[in-house]
């Protein structure tokens, strides 16, 4: 069986087709097995992209091919981090304290998700310790992003990041892209699950809703999981432009040769 799924997955990264794999019922030996063989160094694969998650106690394997639509999410993110910093809200200290990573591995989930695997499309990982030396043991937020599953998975993929880290990931963001329409149409959703409850609902952002809601924000106190630096206020937000979302999704949606949904 691990050597069946090992081919698949070989295939879907060697053609970046199809962008998203779900094996359920995967016996954790065979997923032993199988990523093992994806990380061996003579098959070459750390020169591709790919991302894999493994929900331990539900003994799914979930492997994403990250194409430049779904990238375009992260670099939406960039663009507010820096945004941010230029309107004065992140302060020079941010450098020194925060670490953003792509697609950093997670094993070290804890409670009923041990064993568990995740690798996002992007991590703010905060510095901790009394001279902020340390990477956490967890990032603070992070962005997942792809092709559309049912609530039932991204609920799932939430409380694996937030329990499973004994809540010290905050936010959890899933930037959803469903399949094309008859129209040839691509719709994209963003969800937002923090640990705390509070913040705005799952916004749409394309198509444009009728009556769009307020843009979202994470603050600080999100980032760094509730230990700010002395010199920030936890308090401050960062905003989220979900229209420069829009804008960069409905970008790519055209250059692969679809109709962004109106």
């Amino acid at each position: 069986m691990s050597d069946k799924i090992f081919r698949e997955v070989l295939n879907a990264i060697q053609k970046r087709s199809p962008e998203l794999l779900i094996f359920n019922d995967v016996d954790p030996d065979d997923f032993a097995d199988v990523l093992k063989g994806l990380r061996r160094r003579t098959n070459y694969l750390e020169r591709r992209s790919f991302r894999i998650h493994w929900f331990a106690p539900d003994k799914i394997l979930k492997v994403v091919m990250p194409s430049q639509l779904h990238e375009c999410v992260a670099a939406w993110l960039f663009e507010m981090i820096t945004a941010a910093r230029g309107q004065g809200l992140i302060p020079q200290a941010w450098d020194e304290t925060i670490d953003i990573k792509p697609s950093p591995t997670y094993n070290n989930f804890i409670g009923e998700y041990a064993g568990s695997v995740k690798e996002a499309d992007l991590t703010f990982i905060p510095r901790v310790g009394p001279e902020r030396a340390q990477k956490a043991a967890f990032p603070s937020v992070v962005l997942e992003s792809g092709w559309s599953e049912s609530a039932e998975q991204l609920q799932r993929d939430a409380r694996l990041w937030q329990v499973g880290s004994g809540r010290e990931v905050r936010v959890v963001l899933h930037a959803k892209f469903y399949q094309p329409n008859q129209q040839n149409q691509v719709r994209l959703v963003l969800s937002i699950n923090r640990a705390r409850p509070g913040g705005h609902p799952t916004p749409a952002i394309l198509p444009v809703p009728v009556d769009p809601p307020p843009n979202p924000s994470i603050s600080l106190d999100e980032f760094y999981a509730g230990d700010c630096p002395p010199t920030m206020d936890p308090a401050t937000h960062v905003p989220l432009d979900l229209a420069r979302l829009r804008v960069r999704a409905a970008q790519e949606i055209e250059e692969r040769g679809n109709i962004p949904a109106e």
